[in-house]
C-alpha cells in the first residue's frame, strides 16, 4: 500500500511539473505574439492640415523615423504649389535617408518661381506617404497629435 501511496505522490508531482511548464510556454508565446503585431509594417499617409510641414522643418519633424525602418515613398505638395513644381501631384522618395531625399527634390525641380528661387518654406507639405512599423507611428501622434494618419490598406 505504501509503494502504491509513494507512486501516486510521484506521478502526482510529475503532473504539477509538467503542467507548469506547459503554462509557462503558453505564456512565453503570447508575448512572442504580440511583440509581432506591434512590429507590422504599413504604409500610411500623414497629413499635415492642422500642422506647419515644409521643406525647411521637414527633416526635423520626421527625424524620430530614423530610429526605426522607415521608408518615405511620397511627398505630396500643396496644391498651390503644383504648377512651381512641374505640375506633378507629389516627388517620388528614393531611399530612406531624409538629407539625400530633400536634396534630391531641390535639384529635381529647381524650386524657381517668377524667376526667383522659391526658400524653403514657401513650399508646403500637405501629406507624406511613409511605410514604416506602427510602434513608430505611435510615437509619432503622441509628439504631433494634429497631424492625421491614415493608415493605407
Amino acid at each position: 500500500m505504501k509503494k502504491i501511496f509513494t507512486v501516486l505522490i510521484f506521478l502526482s508531482l510529475i503532473f504539477i511539473i509538467l503542467e507548469s511548464y506547459m503554462d509557462n510556454t503558453i505564456k512565453i508565446k503570447s508575448v512572442m505574439s504580440e511583440e509581432i503585431v506591434s512590429n507590422t509594417y504599413s504604409d500610411y499617409d500623414l497629413i499635415f492640415d492642422k500642422e506647419i510641414l515644409n521643406l525647411s522643418n521637414f527633416k526635423l519633424k520626421l527625424a524620430l523615423f530614423t530610429s526605426y525602418q522607415y521608408q518615405i515613398k511620397r511627398i505630396y505638395f500643396d496644391y498651390n504649389y503644383n504648377k512651381d513644381l512641374n505640375k506633378k501631384e507629389y516627388f517620388s522618395f528614393i531611399g530612406n535617408n531624409l538629407n539625400e531625399g530633400i536634396d534630391n527634390l531641390r535639384e529635381q525641380y529647381y524650386l524657381i518661381n517668377n524667376n526667383k528661387l522659391i526658400t524653403d518654406n514657401y513650399i508646403k507639405i500637405r501629406k507624406i506617404r511613409i511605410y514604416t512599423v506602427d510602434k513608430a507611428i505611435e510615437i509619432f501622434k503622441d509628439k504631433y497629435p494634429k497631424v492625421k494618419v491614415d493608415r493605407i490598406n
